[in-house]
């Protein structure tokens, strides 16, 4: 990859990118912030590649079908948060149990929104680091922070940026 012509180096000329995605169930019944999009934890595999033990988060990317530049939260967990009860366009309240497998989360603010005509799409940069083993697992929780209404029941799709160590 050729260098800008600044003197520094992108996260992604130095490190491995790997990219995961997820559509949370929307439904048409309009959300309140901090209701759950969504029917459960979303499984990625973040991290694939052999001997890469951590990673950085180095965006979030949102593709809003229906263009309601909603602001979201996503949480990461490090392990499936099983005790908790999910319920599609309703307050997440997460189980006590599950708390600590909470490793970070992202916010989608509704002013990273690009719109376009019938449709928009968001960017966060930011990093969030931990440690995990090769080829593990992180679970993705989506919570509303705006008052969407959707028209179907694929109208998000969020992607994961990381890059490995």
């Amino acid at each position: 990859m050729p260098r800008s012509k600044r003197s520094e180096v992108s996260l992604a000329e130095m490190a491995y990118a790997r990219a995961a995605s997820y559509t949370p169930v929307t439904n048409t019944s309009a959300y309140a912030a901090g209701d759950m999009i969504g029917t459960g934890a979303s499984e990625l595999t973040l991290f694939g590649a052999e001997n890469r033990k951590s990673g950085l988060v180095v965006s979030a990317r949102v593709y809003d079908l229906d263009k309601q530049n909603a602001g979201l939260t996503i949480l990461l967990f490090k392990a499936d948060p099983d005790s908790t009860t999910f319920t599609n366009n309703a307050a997440l309240d997460v189980d006590d149990d599950d708390l600590p497998n909470i490793v970070g989360r992202i916010i989608v603010y509704s002013s990273d929104y690009t719109s376009f005509a019938d449709n928009s799409y968001a960017e966060t940069t930011g990093t969030l680091a931990y440690p995990v083993a090769s080829g593990a697992t992180v679970y993705a929780v989506t919570i509303c922070d705006g008052t969407p209404t959707y028209t179907g029941a694929d109208s998000l799709t969020i992607t994961l940026v990381l890059c490995e160590d």
